[in-house]
């Protein structure tokens, strides 16, 4: 059985970094990226269980990202 495929969405580095080091010591297999517009690319791409993401980013924010997905 393979692990739940999560997808962390963050503009600020250090918290991204930290939410994908923790997760994958939970058992999930993470991809992390800094900006809505690379989420959707990655979306479109591959597939993912759970999508979580900051609310307040530069360019697309967290409620846009979702009206997206």
């Amino acid at each position: 059985m393979s692990s739940p495929r999560l997808l962390i969405v963050d503009d600020e580095r250090i918290a991204l970094r930290n939410l994908e080091h923790v997760m994958r010591k939970e058992g999930y297999e993470v991809t992390a990226t800094q900006s809505g517009a690379n989420a959707l690319a990655l979306l479109d791409s591959q597939s993912f269980d759970l999508v979580l993401t900051d609310l307040r980013m530069e360019g697309m924010d967290g409620m846009a990202l979702f009206q997206e997905i």
